[in-house]
């Protein structure tokens, strides 16, 4: 299904919006229901010599299209940056994504080596330099591979000054959000279940934005994702008792032991399996002590990189449709399971 592009001034106003707000990483929904998270330049990109450059002409500088930047200094090269272009007229939803991540101290000697010692830039360009697992350097790769596929026009930048860094004593750790944060959305399903509505729009109410700048086109998507996700959850013991049901916990994607991901084609799509647990848990032998259900969402939906999952700290908020019948996953069995239709980290 394709979904309505927004218009270019609703565009403008959103970002507008967003930096405003000092809220730069966000997620584009395309027309094709797909998302792509990024970074927007923040306001200390505005400053060129004494003159403050507004984000509708600093994020809009290539015509007809939405510039995501990312500083790369630790990610890829510590001298470059990175553009990725966006058409305008492939956005069809503007949201965003306001995540943080915990660090781990390092420890041992090449802990106390980086905590004491500037790292010249060539090195900085091996793993054993850079913190490991950073939420960052996971959505620049997988914005990245994404543009790629969609040959929109992917640039570097070399960077004008000369980066003199200490690499940090640590590894990135859990995330927590700092907002309500949207995850993951069916959009083709919402759509349906509105009558084939197709407009996606700026996601702010639900976002701690205030009103909606496309208030004039409502209804939209957005609000339809909103009214799902904030339904009353149903404790995770009576799932299989419900047709639709809304949920709250920890998500744990099940890996078999061959190494493969439990995974099934359902509507024309390949879903991926995970427990919905009560506690975080690592293995299928800690399921005996919390509360869960299984819970499939559709690969192609996930809006928040679906490797970072598993780092989250908080529970989540997953909204699905129970198909209720009798069901085996390797070891596990269970009386139903869910098909996820929205998911969203609300603050309580």
């Amino acid at each position: 299904m394709k979904f309505r592009p927004m218009p270019k001034d609703e565009i403008i106003k959103s970002i507008k919006t967003l930096y405003d707000a000092d809220q730069y990483t966000i997620v584009l929904i395309l027309t094709d229901g797909e998302a792509l998270c990024g970074t927007i330049k923040n306001k200390l990109h505005s400053f060129i010599g004494e003159e403050w450059i507004p984000a509708s002409e600093l994020c809009f500088s290539e015509t007809g299209a939405l510039e995501l930047y990312f500083e790369s200094a630790l990610e890829l090269s510590p001298d470059k940056s990175i553009s990725i272009y966006v058409p305008l007229k492939e956005i069809a939803g503007i949201a965003p994504l306001p995540y943080s991540q915990k660090t781990i101290e390092k420890h041992g000697p090449i802990g106390k080596l980086l905590k004491h010692t500037p790292i010249p830039q060539l090195l900085l360009k091996f793993p054993i330099f850079r913190p490991k697992n950073s939420a960052y350097k996971v959505i620049l790769r997988e914005t990245i591979l994404k543009a790629s596929k969609l040959n929109f026009d992917i640039r570097e930048h070399k960077v004008a000054f000369e980066f003199k860094l200490n690499v940090p004593p640590f590894d990135f750790g859990d995330i927590p959000f700092t907002n309500n944060c949207p995850l993951y959305c069916d959009w083709e399903y919402l759509a349906r279940k509105r009558g084939g509505l197709s407009n996606i729009g700026f996601g702010v109410s639900l976002f701690g934005f205030g009103g909606s700048v496309s208030a004039a086109r409502s209804p939209s998507l957005w609000s339809e994702f909103q009214k799902k996700v904030k339904k009353t959850e149903v404790s995770l013991k009576e799932a299989c008792g419900g047709s639709e049901v809304t949920l709250s916990g920890y998500v744990s994607f099940i890996i078999h032991n061959s190494g493969e991901e439990e995974s099934m084609k359902m509507e024309g799509a390949t879903w991926i399996g995970a427990f919905i647990a009560s506690d975080r848990i690592k293995s299928v032998k800690q399921l005996t002590k919390t509360s869960w259900v299984i819970c499939y969402f559709r690969e192609d939906s996930f809006m928040y990189p679906r490797s970072l999952w598993e780092q989250i700290a908080v529970p989540i908020k997953i909204y699905g449709e129970v198909v209720p019948t009798p069901f085996r996953v390797g070891v596990v069995e269970a009386k139903c399971f869910v098909k996820a239709r929205a998911a969203a980290y609300l603050k309580r």
